[in-house]
């Protein structure tokens, strides 16, 4: 039988049961086994308020509440009543207390001897947080000691490490990862790492060579209508085509392409005129008809604000040429593999184009990573996101833009990241 609290919390996908030797005990009386269903459970000895039960997921994931039962058999009788509950996103991270769906830091266990010691009893968080160590400590008590057995509640059933290739779940939870790269690209200098004490992209307006303070409000707000869509997307490059005032003419419907660089520079040469096979990779693809992202001036420098603003206007069909919201992909996001093993392509080992002059702290990222994330970052602002994973090359795809979807992008990307322990250096 399933029992939920008078008080939903956040909504959850599965019920995740650590194996034994993912659980940790401050003490035991006997011998523990505290997964849920497990034939005893966990036994606090001597003051159960100064003792705790540990579980690690092995990866972090997005976690709602906690499931409880009491222990079964011969100690059925001595049963948690209320805990709090602790998270720590990593194994060295610091442990913080989680409120309640009911407003306060005590959640609630079985409160009566009547309740059959199969009966789970889900205690919800107030909102959805991301950890993979979940600390539990009894409160209160009935009988001679605290007892229970224990699981997890999560909004997946796996973390976004254990899925193969590359998924719309996998692009939702890779965004909503506070350790993971995604949300460590966003530093005002290009390429660069983002460090906690350095202004972020849209901390600085996007021209007047990034010098101008501004707040994420006017950033984001200025990408919602589109202020920025008919601006000359590949300023900095040689001639004509790269001055500030100058924008590209296309002489049909100039759709918008992403993928890694050799596959959009391969893509744009076979559809190139004849005389412009031998041009530099942005007068090719402009002579193709396709819309690319191509910035290299010190006006509006490129970082990946940039890459947001023109991902949000080629989704609704706003950039120059573009007489319709159609998007084609030099690379199709179902091909992608973060692991490389199949690709040769991996995620956030600094492979592809890096420019020559390092900046100030270190390379962050480079332009592999950034398809990785631009693919992610339409799926997250797409309802429709999920049909990319199932595009072949030059297949088109309409982006159905969603304001509340690009809302919640908003809220992830303005709370701080976390650096995990071991992070590579480009």
């Amino acid at each position: 039988m399933v029992c939920g609290t008078p008080i939903d919390g956040p909504p959850f996908k599965a019920i995740l049961n650590p194996s034994e030797d993912r659980r940790h005990y401050s003490s035991e009386m006997g011998k523990s086994e505290s997964g849920l269903h497990s034939d005893t459970g966990w036994i606090a000895e001597g003051n159960a308020t100064t003792q705790s039960i540990i579980l690690d997921l092995e990866y972090a994931i997005e976690l709602t509440g906690v499931a409880i039962q009491k222990p079964a058999g011969a100690g059925a009788s001595n049963f948690v009543t209320s805990f709090e509950v602790e998270l720590q996103l990593t194994p060295a991270g610091e442990w913080k207390r989680v409120y309640s769906a009911w407003g306060g830091l005590v959640f609630l266990g079985p409160q009566d001897e009547r309740i059959p010691s199969d009966q789970m009893i889900f205690s919800y968080f107030a909102e959805t947080k991301y950890a993979r160590m979940i600390r539990i400590t009894p409160l209160t008590w009935q009988g001679a000691t605290a007892g229970l057995r224990t699981g997890v509640l999560a909004k997946h059933k796996r973390s976004h490490q254990q899925i193969r290739g590359m998924t719309s779940e996998k692009c939702d939870m890779m965004l909503r990862d506070p350790t993971h790269l995604f949300r460590r690209m966003w530093a005002a200098e290009a390429w660069a790492k983002q460090q906690p004490d350095e202004p972020r992209c849209w901390d600085q307006s996007r021209d007047q060579h990034g010098e101008k303070d501004q707040t994420s409000d006017v950033f984001f707000n200025d990408i919602l209508h589109g202020t920025m869509c008919e601006s000359n997307w590949y300023e900095g490059n040689p001639g004509a085509l790269g001055d500030a005032g100058a924008i590209p003419q296309f002489s049909r419907d100039a759709f918008a392409l992403l993928g890694f660089d050799e596959g959009i520079d391969d893509y744009c040469r076979s559809r190139a005129p004849f005389g412009y096979k031998d041009f530099l990779h942005a007068e090719r693809c402009v002579a193709a008809n396709v819309n690319i992202l191509s910035l290299y001036g010190q006006r509006v420098p490129y970082n990946i604000c940039r890459n947001l603003e023109w991902q949000a206007c080629a989704a609704r069909g706003r950039l120059p040429g573009q007489r319709t919201a159609m998007m084609r992909f030099a690379t199709s996001p179902v091909d992608l593999d973060p692991t490389g093993m199949e690709s040769g392509k991996p995620l956030g080992k600094c492979r592809g184009w890096l420019p020559p002059e390092r900046p100030s702290e270190g390379y962050g990222y480079a332009t592999d990573d950034i398809f990785f994330l631009e693919v992610c970052l339409f799926n997250q602002m797409c309802s429709n996101g999920e049909e990319m994973f199932s595009l072949g090359i030059g297949e088109g795809f309409q982006c159905d833009f969603s304001i509340a979807r690009f809302a919640e992008l908003r809220r992830l990307l303005l709370e701080p990241p976390e650096v995990p322990e071991g992070v590579r250096d480009c």
